[in-house]
């Protein structure tokens, strides 16, 4: 996955799982939320595809699914990951 790197079209997104992990990733203005959705899938140990929820803000981030990145305000956001346990 390459990173994107103009700054003015990009920008840095943190997703912070429950055990402290976390990553910082650059994405595009542009990029859907479910993009979000990939990152975590192929960085968090992840078993089933609905087994996670990702929030901003308290806000339940798969509500703004297919919106791109600015228009769901996550514009140098903090999101957190919640893994549920079996």
């Amino acid at each position: 996955m390459d990173a994107p790197n103009d700054p003015k079209l990009t920008t840095r997104i943190q997703i912070r799982s429950g055990d402290g992990k976390r990553i910082v990733k650059r994405f595009n203005l542009t990029d859907p939320v479910a993009k979000l959705y990939e990152v975590v899938k192929f960085n968090f140990p992840i078993t089933k595809e609905h087994d996670f929820r990702l929030t901003a803000q308290r806000d339940d981030l798969f509500n703004h699914f297919d919106e791109d990145i600015e228009t769901a305000g996550l514009k140098n956001a903090s999101v957190l990951l919640d893994i549920e346990e079996d």
